[in-house]
C-alpha cells in the first residue's frame, strides 16, 4: 500500500468515525422534522445535515467534502427507499445505529422549554443591566459636573454669583 493510499484509507476511517458521532443529532433532526412534516423533502434533509454537521467541529475542507457525500447518499437513499432504507445503509457502511440517536421527546421537550425559560431570563437580565449602565454613567456625569472646579471672575465670589450688582 502506498501512502497516498494509506492516507484516504486513514481519512476515510476518521470521516467514518464523525460520521458515527454526528448521527445521533443527525437522526434527532430528522425525527423532530418527521415529527411535524412527515417524510422528509431534500432541503429538510440537507438542514438536518447542517444542523448534524455544526454540533461538531470539523477540521478539513477533505473531511468535509467526504463527510457531505455521505449525507448526500444516506440523504438519495432516504428518498428513493425511505428512512428505513437509509439507517440500514448506516448501519451496515458505517456502524451507525438509530437505537443511539433514540431520545425522550417529553424530555427534549422539556429542554427546549428550559433552553426558551433560559434565553427568557438572559433577555431580562440584559434589559436590567441595559437600565443599570446607564443610569450609572447618569450617575457619573452628574457627578463630573459636581465636581468640577469653580472657575471664579475676578471681584466676583461664588456667593456673589446669584446677586445683582
Amino acid at each position: 500500500m502506498n501512502e497516498t493510499t494509506e492516507n484516504s484509507s486513514l481519512e476515510l476511517e476518521e470521516v467514518a468515525e464523525l460520521f458515527r458521532l454526528v448521527y445521533p443529532a443527525f437522526i434527532v433532526e430528522i425525527e423532530r422534522a418527521e415529527a411535524t412534516r412527515g417524510q422528509l423533502k431534500e432541503f429538510h434533509l440537507a438542514m438536518a445535515a447542517e444542523h448534524a454537521k455544526n454540533s461538531v467541529r470539523i477540521l478539513g475542507w477533505d473531511s468535509r467534502r467526504t463527510l457531505n457525500a455521505i449525507f448526500e447518499t444516506y440523504k438519495d437513499i432516504y428518498l428513493l427507499k425511505g428512512r428505513i432504507a437509509a439507517d440500514m445503509w448506516a448501519r451496515e457502511t458505517f456502524g451507525c445505529t438509530p437505537e443511539v440517536a433514540i431520545h425522550d421527546p417529553e424530555g427534549a421537550r422539556a429542554l427546549e422549554e428550559k433552553i426558551e425559560a433560559m434565553q427568557l431570563l438572559i433577555q431580562d437580565k440584559e434589559a436590567e443591566l441595559l437600565h443599570l449602565y446607564r443610569e450609572i454613567h447618569m450617575l457619573q456625569e452628574m457627578y463630573a459636573i459636581k465636581n468640577q472646579p469653580v472657575v471664579t471672575v475676578k471681584g466676583i465670589t461664588p456667593s456673589d454669583e446669584g446677586e445683582p450688582s
